[in-house]
């Protein structure tokens, strides 16, 4: 597990996507099942952002869904910042109920509850101090609104904002001594 998805060839790496789709019940306080629950997170997470580093984010489509979901989101939350999200928020337990309703809507799309790490300030790459766990749909949801909005536009422009998957690779041999 400590090499990654990669490790495991195309079978192993399927077997391992199964898995996670399955009811969380079925596994109990699996910590195997939360570490791939967690590399498959820093995975999305590390081609979303290469994706918007290297092509004009209002341009993409990140589901078939983006425009219902773009306005839905806008009707439910017209107000959010989505260039610098406030944790508190996020957090705080209305807004909780307000979203769990809003990614309800979305029960039909596969993935729509899957653990994502979100960008807190879109003006920043992928860090332990600008990330929050959230429901996909609500990152698709807040993505698609920084995408069309131009807040993610700055990604493309700033080098050396997010660390690719060799440099963590490399981070993590040097951590254990390999390197």
């Amino acid at each position: 597990m400590e090499a990654g998805l990669e490790s495991l060839g195309a079978d192993g790496a399927t077997s391992v996507m199964h898995a996670l789709s399955q009811p969380a019940s079925n596994y109990g306080n699996s910590a195997d099942v939360e570490a791939l629950w967690c590399l498959a997170a820093v995975k999305f997470s590390e081609l979303h952002f290469d994706i918007i580093a290297s092509v004009d984010a209002k341009l993409l489509r990140l589901t078939p869904y983006d425009d219902i979901i773009a306005e839905h989101f806008r009707s439910w939350f017209p107000k959010l910042n989505v260039v610098k999200l406030r944790v508190q928020e996020l957090h705080d337990m209305e807004e909780k109920r307000k979203w769990n309703r809003f990614c309800e809507a979305y029960k039909f799309y596969a993935d729509f509850n899957f653990c994502t790490l979100l960008r807190v300030d879109a003006t920043q790459g992928y860090t332990e101090e600008n990330t929050v766990l959230v429901p996909r749909i609500q990152f698709y949801a807040i993505e698609i609104e920084r995408n069309r909005t131009g807040a993610n536009d700055v990604v493309r422009h700033r080098e050396g904002m997010c660390i690719s998957c060799s440099s963590l690779q490399e981070t993590e041999a040097s951590e254990k001594g390999d390197g």
